[in-house]
C-alpha cells in the first residue's frame, strides 16, 4: 500500500486506510439502473467518504491507500 498527501501543512485529525473507489450513479432520480440514461462519476469508498465529511466538516484529514483514483479525487478539489 502507498500513501499519499494532498495540501498537508498540518497534523491530520483523523487519518482513513483503505480503497477508494468511484461509485457510478445514475444520473436520473426514480429510475432503475438498467432504465437510466446515463451516469455520474462519484468519489466513493468507505475510508475516503470518512475522510472528505471530516474535512467538509472543518477537521483536518488524511487517506493512505492505493493512488489509483489520486487524479480523480483531486477533480473534487
Amino acid at each position: 500500500m502507498i500513501s499519499f498527501v494532498i495540501n498537508s501543512t498540518t497534523s491530520a485529525q483523523v487519518v482513513t486506510f483503505g480503497e477508494t473507489l468511484i461509485d457510478f450513479v445514475p444520473n436520473e432520480a426514480d429510475v432503475s439502473l438498467a432504465e437510466s440514461p446515463g451516469f455520474i462519476k462519484a468519489v466513493g469508498g468507505a475510508p475516503t467518504n470518512v475522510a472528505c465529511v471530516v474535512t467538509k466538516l472543518g477537521g483536518s484529514s488524511a487517506c493512505v491507500g492505493k493512488p489509483s483514483c489520486l487524479f480523480e479525487i483531486l477533480s473534487y478539489g
